[in-house]
């Protein structure tokens, strides 16, 4: 019987990590989407980069503003509730930008919803597989997670082109992903309602987390990697088609070359944090980020672009992503912290980079002309980040104590 029941619990922690996995493939996938159209949204509306880049911006803004409140509101009325109810309305603004976006500030509106209710995915998730994953398995748990990051933004950043080439309607794509969205959200409610500490409790909402300086740290320095990442992952289709002279399917698929080599360095990474500890192969991750994404513009060659952009992959913030939330997660749990709000401090610093980063590289393209300093700019701040990475302290050794 004893058997049975350790059985039963792996099984459930397996299925809730898969789910959690599931709903970033659709967060991600949504999310993207829009990058590799930027060209053609931007001749349809008659916007310059700084305009195009604000598209970006309005979804990263409101998906900041609901990382921690809703970390925190999701540990005291449960994190698959907050979750359940946020993600059907990204759901719901795909819809709204596939059938109501014909001016620029419709289109401006729904990005800002969607950011809306996804802001609640990123504490929840990785709240909720902090609460279910035993400590020594955090790194190759949040490993799994993360994988689904990169598979939905190798898939949206891979079909966005395709697809609005095959309807003739840069929109039609947005309705084509709406729906699995939604059905989504129900599958990931149902599989996590009844996982533990995931449901409503009688705690008051506490802001306690506000006061763990390491965490609050470690926030920064993911402040500075995602600055870096998402002006990639924003910019770049763009700037292969503008300036490389790439076509709009072709500069996606690129891009997603980022994603795809992210997936076994999230896999390879997370498991290692958990035996060697996180702080050094941090430090490590972040200086090897940063010198690949100051390549990319030097290559001048498909087969260059695409090893400098591998390579990127291998190293970059999704990378990095697992060992970055099993640490927050540690650090998390020796002060006592809810993980949901951890975890949505975690995040809002860091994807406050996001909203930052793609107007601020559009403004530069304008001035300067080229896209390039601004990804020069992304290498500093991934230096800045590991340098701040020095100041935090390592947990490997309070993970040892606590297996």
């Amino acid at each position: 019987m004893r058997d049975k029941i350790v059985l039963s619990a792996d099984r459930r922690i397996m299925l809730t990590v898969l789910s959690m996995s599931l709903g970033w493939v659709f967060i991600y996938l949504d999310r993207v989407l829009i990058f590799p159209l930027l060209p053609v949204i931007g001749e349809e509306f008659g916007l310059s980069d700084t305009y195009r880049g604000l598209i970006a911006s309005s979804y990263f803004f409101f998906y900041v503003l609901m990382q921690t409140p809703t970390g925190i509101i999701g540990d005291k009325y449960g994190l698959s509730n907050v979750v359940f109810v946020m993600y059907l309305i990204v759901g719901l603004s795909l819809i709204g930008i596939g059938v109501l976006s014909y001016s620029y500030l419709l289109l401006l509106l729904f990005a800002a919803l969607h950011g809306f209710g996804a802001g609640a995915y990123y504490p929840a998730s990785y709240g909720i597989t902090i609460n279910v994953v035993p400590v020594d398995k955090r790194g190759v748990a949040s490993a799994v997670v993360t994988t689904g990051m990169a598979l939905g933004l190798a898939i949206g950043l891979s079909i966005s082109g395709p697809l609005a080439l095959m309807f003739g309607s840069w929109r039609d794509p947005f309705l084509v992903v709406a729906f699995p969205t939604i059905i989504s959200a129900v599958l990931i409610y149902f599989v996590t309602k009844n996982v533990p500490g995931t449901g409503s409790t009688a705690n008051k909402i506490s802001l306690d987390v506000f006061r763990n300086k390491d965490l609050i740290i470690l926030s920064l320095a993911a402040f500075c990697s995602l600055y870096g990442y998402w002006v990639l992952i924003s910019w770049a289709p763009t700037y292969f088609v503008e300036q490389k002279g790439y076509d709009l399917s072709g500069a996606g698929q690129l891009t997603a070359i980022v994603a795809l080599a992210s997936i076994p360095g999230a896999l390879f990474w997370g498991p290692i944090s958990d035996k060697l500890g996180r702080k050094y192969l941090s430090l490590g991750l972040l200086i090897g980020a940063g010198i690949s994404i100051g390549s990319i513009s030097m290559a001048s060659s498909t087969t260059q672009v695409s090893i400098a952009l591998g390579l990127y992959g291998l190293l970059s913030a999704l990378a990095w992503n697992p060992v970055l939330v099993a640490w927050a997660g540690d650090l998390a749990v020796v002060r006592g912290d809810g993980s949901g709000a951890a975890m949505g401090l975690l995040n809002a610093f860091a994807v406050g980079s996001s909203f930052i980063g793609p107007a601020l590289t559009g403004l530069i393209s304008d001035v300067t002309g080229s896209l390039e300093s601004g990804f020069y700019m992304g290498s500093v701040s991934l230096f800045i980040g590991a340098f701040l990475v020095m100041f935090v302290h390592d947990t490997k050794n309070a993970t040892r104590e606590r297996k």
